[in-house]
């Protein structure tokens, strides 16, 4: 697999794993508490059936820069599809995530990749989950103990609220087995809209973390929906990927191609 592709596809997964805003005047906080912040947030959450996205996506690190087009189609809590392309040329890459499988088309090189996201654990050391992926790509929440330690206060003229994330279980040899790594989760919500304009995402020892950005929220069919997306890995103003939805539509049918040719041959990334 050509280094071009292969970068693009496992930075999408991993991260996916700076706009201008205008200063908004806080609502004071006195009399609520976390679970208010709770409601609201979850209130204001994009609720849908199904989306689909137009987007360019830049991805960067330290040594180039690669932007492309793309579609995204989600069926909520069951499918996430991508299909990439240059700004100019034919289809790329195409990616569908489900609960528990990953499959991958690189048309480039005429191979393709089907695993689960143990492998990508294993491998990377990253505990990929749909259910995150999902949450970035919308700029929803993702699942978090809602216990006595849930903290909640103002911070960067914001409403914070932060845990530790909800332990995921996957099957490993057809026996239950849980990510044993405790990660952090941490959301600063506008303190009008109360939506999550950036979420962080990092280990115990804060040595891995992912931290998005939502900006430039818009309408759509009554929700306000995040257009402008960053993802940082580790903090990296160097390392990101960059999504801008151009146009976006909610809860109308949508289907999700996935045909490997016969020819293609099958990798491990």
């Amino acid at each position: 697999m050509s280094k071009r592709v292969g970068y693009l596809i496992i930075s999408i997964l991993i991260l996916l794993v700076a706009c201008k805003t205008e200063k908004i005047s806080r609502k004071p906080l006195e009399g609520k508490n976390k679970d208010f912040l709770l409601e609201k947030l979850e209130k204001n959450e994009v609720d849908f059936k199904t989306f689909s996205g137009r987007s360019a996506i830049t991805v960067q690190n330290e040594e180039k820069k690669n932007s492309f087009k793309s579609t995204i189609r989600i069926q909520k809590d069951s499918a996430i599809w991508v299909s990439i392309t240059p700004l100019f040329g034919i289809e790329l890459a195409r990616i569908l995530l489900t609960k528990d499988s990953l499959k991958v088309i690189n048309r480039i090189n005429a191979e393709y990749f089907i695993g689960d996201y143990e492998y990508f654990y294993k491998k990377y050391d990253i505990a990929l989950e749909f259910e995150t992926v999902q949450a970035l790509l919308i700029g929803n929440k993702v699942d978090f103990e809602r216990d006595e330690k849930l903290k909640f206060s103002i911070d960067k003229e914001k409403y914070y609220l932060g845990n530790i994330k909800r332990r995921k279980v996957v099957k490993a040899e057809k026996k239950p087995k849980k990510i044993e790594d405790n990660e952090l989760v941490s959301f600063w919500l506008n303190p009008t809209t109360f939506k999550i304009e950036e979420m962080l995402i990092s280990d115990l020892t804060a040595s891995r973390f992912v931290r998005a950005l939502f900006m430039q929220h818009q309408e759509i069919d009554g929700k306000l929906f995040p257009t402008q997306l960053t993802y940082y890995l580790n903090e990296s103003v160097n390392d990101r990927v960059d999504i801008e939805y151009s146009k976006i539509t909610l809860d109308q049918p949508i289907s999700f191609s996935f045909n490997i040719p016969s020819k293609y041959e099958q990798v491990f990334y």
